[in-house]
C-alpha cells in the first residue's frame, strides 16, 4: 500500500480542490506507472526501482 499526501482538501473531491487537485493527479499518474512496471517488492523495499522513472 503506497498513501499519498498532498495538503488539506477544501472541496467534495480532491481533483476538483485548488489546494490538493495536482497531487492528486501526480499520484494517479504515479501509480499507474507503478503498475505499468509491474514493480516488484520483498517486504517493504522494491526490488525493481532501477526500472522507475517519474514522467513530467
Amino acid at each position: 500500500m503506497i498513501l499519498y499526501n498532498g495538503g488539506i482538501k477544501t472541496t467534495h473531491r480532491a481533483q476538483d480542490c485548488p489546494n490538493v487537485s495536482r497531487h492528486f493527479y501526480n499520484a494517479q499518474s504515479w501509480t499507474k506507472q507503478l503498475i505499468e512496471i509491474r514493480i516488484e517488492t520483498r517486504g517493504q523495499d522494491i526490488t525493481n526501482l532501477e526500472e522507475l522513472y517519474i514522467k513530467k
